[in-house]
């Protein structure tokens, strides 16, 4: 089963400007080594943001996606790509280098890989290689948001003050189907906004 996790939206986002944008290039967040580990392939994102200050300061969640992406940073994406394809996990896809910019960053999307293993292995090998080469490692995983048609108010005392990173919650009943394909995303040049 699913694992699902709570991540807030602020700052330079609205709920309206997050979706707008994740319709037009998908969302990727930025996530620590120990939570990639914690996460699949198919979790459940719950985007929320807290009203500003005067309203009820209780977090409201107003879109989620499923994890089918991870990113990884060019030069280890791509070393972590050659072992997964020899171990038969892996299909690199022919795509051209893509600028995305967001309002909290922007990278170029150097490479499209489809992977048949769970993302356990994926962040494994990164490791492993990141180890024998010295390469940094670092996370994002993404997917594609889906906003709610009637915002949820979130009252269980554990969610209701933002927090940082990804915070994992117990399921909810409506979910999203899964994604079909996985891949690991390689990009260059990652500055955040």
């Amino acid at each position: 089963m699913n694992s699902s996790w709570l991540a807030f939206v602020g700052g330079k986002y609205t709920p309206e400007a997050f979706l707008e944008e994740a319709k037009a290039v998908g969302s990727t967040r930025r996530v620590s080594a120990q939570e990639v580990k914690r996460m699949s392939y198919g979790d459940r994102v719950i985007f929320c943001y807290l009203p500003k200050k005067g309203d009820d300061r209780t977090p409201i969640a107003f879109a989620e996606m499923r994890i089918c992406n991870i990113v990884l940073d060019g030069p280890l994406g791509e070393l972590v790509t050659n072992a997964l394809e020899a171990a038969g996990y892996a299909e690199r896809l022919d795509s051209a280098p893509v600028q995305i910019e967001r309002k909290c960053g922007s990278y170029i999307l150097t490479g499209v890989t489809v992977v048949t293993c769970e993302m356990e292995q994926v962040v494994a090998t990164a490791e492993q290689v990141s180890a024998e080469t010295s390469l940094p490692q670092w996370y994002m995983i993404g997917g594609h948001p889906v906003g709610y048609d009637t915002p949820v108010r979130i009252t269980d005392e554990r969610y209701t003050k933002k927090m940082r990173g990804f915070t994992l919650c117990p399921p909810e009943a409506n979910v999203l189907p899964a994604e079909q394909i996985t891949a690991i995303l390689q990009v260059e040049g990652y500055q955040q906004g």
